[in-house]
């Protein structure tokens, strides 16, 4: 295990429980290219009208 793991959010985990706030937040993960990539699929995955109304909150 790498220490920067620790610092790595669990996409998978937040796919699962359709969190997207913290999808979003993992977007601009500076660490992982893997992750930004990963929580762009899992939005994409998501329900649009959930998305785009959570998006626009921030």
């Amino acid at each position: 295990m790498n220490i920067l793991d620790l610092f790595i959010p669990n996409v998978k985990e937040m796919k699962a429980q359709k969190d997207v706030k913290c999808l979003i937040k993992a977007l601009k993960n500076k660490i992982d290219l893997n992750t930004r990539v990963e929580a762009a699929k899992a939005l994409g995955r998501i329900e649009m009208k959930w998305r785009l109304n959570n998006l626009f909150k921030f």
